[in-house]
């Protein structure tokens, strides 16, 4: 686990994801550290299934990091509102300790507030959903000649065809590598890494592993996911690309309140000549949407190939709509 070197975390019982998934019981109230992929699918869990009134510390102004700044407000106030979480933004932890009834007290500072004000949370229980930290020890690397750095993996020590720069008869898949912690990707890797070990085998010129972001956290309690594949506007500003970005959302569409779900945005992301560059979306069935954007996307399609097929009163008609509007905007 990546636990937080936090004073008097030694002192205090936790929970990690793994207990929370084993557990048949939680106190009535409990504090949240860490709010990316596990804590966001983590603490509607807790908050509906197991009942718990829980404070979640962002130390950002909003949470999912990888997504334009709209689906992280989103976010807040889809959680604040549906799951009547307490978030505290832009804070961080200073201390804990434990409580004199068993419980746990949490020491945090707000750092938007210029003179640094601090308080105090109490609750029953501490939830820690910091992460994991890929671990290289007990294999013996160190008898080899790899060299994987501070044993954490940086990402410096493997190519991009998944072999070890000390040694290419070995092959590195996983979030061990540092290319990407998610387990889709180190599938896609050990499918790549075990074709590039026979063409080693074999003399045969090696293949890089190239991924198109394609990301899906279950948001929401899986309801209200989020799904990113491709660019998002940020990452598409950041290089350097000629684009238009359209959103649009999930109650125009009159298919997500018939469904009760009207929460919602979807942005599409196209470049100035017509190629669709990225998705995101926030809303009912965005998960299911990924593959298809996936392939529209790594196939290099333009808006104005996409045939304007209307297939109400299906979700996917939220795309039909992004792609039109991107098609207005160009012109």
């Amino acid at each position: 686990m990546n636990v937080p070197d936090l004073e008097g975390i030694d002192d205090v019982p936790y929970r990690t994801s793994a207990d929370v998934l084993d557990a048949t019981e939680f106190g009535a109230s409990g504090i949240v550290m860490g709010f990316g992929y596990v804590g966001m699918e983590l603490v509607p869990y807790l908050a509906e299934a197991g009942g718990v009134d829980l404070t979640v510390i962002e130390h950002d102004a909003r949470p999912l990091d990888e997504a334009d700044p709209e689906f992280g407000d989103r976010v807040l106030d889809l959680y604040r509102e549906e799951f009547n979480l307490d978030i505290r933004t832009n804070t961080y932890e200073q201390r804990v300790e434990p409580t004199a009834d068993g419980g746990v007290r949490m020491t945090v500072e707000n750092g938007s507030d210029e003179n640094g004000r601090t308080e105090t949370i109490e609750a029953d229980e501490l939830f820690v959903f910091t992460g994991r930290r890929p671990v290289l020890d007990g294999l013996g690397i160190e008898n080899t000649a790899l060299d994987p750095g501070d044993g954490r993996a940086d990402g410096e020590w493997v190519t991009d065809t998944m072999q070890a720069r000390d040694d290419p008869r070995v092959f590195v898949v996983g979030d061990v590598n540092g290319k990407e912690p998610v387990l889709h990707v180190a599938k896609e890797q050990g499918f790549l890494a075990a074709e590039n070990a026979l063409a080693h085998h074999r003399g045969d010129d090696l293949e890089a592993y190239e991924n198109t972001h394609h990301h899906v956290m279950f948001t929401g309690l899986g309801v209200y996911p989020y799904a990113r594949v491709g660019h998002s506007a940020e990452s598409a500003r950041e290089a350097g690309l000629d684009f238009v970005s359209v959103s649009r959302d999930a109650a125009d569409d009159g298919v997500f309140k018939t469904k009760d779900v009207p929460e919602g945005l979807g942005t599409l992301v196209v470049g100035t000549d017509g190629t669709v560059l990225g998705y995101q979306g926030l809303h009912y069935h965005a998960d299911a949407m990924a593959k298809t954007m996936q392939v529209i996307i790594e196939c290099g399609l333009g808006v104005r190939e996409i045939p304007d097929r209307a297939y109400h009163p299906t979700t996917p008609e939220i795309l039909d709509s992004l792609f039109r509007e991107a098609k207005e905007e160009l012109g």
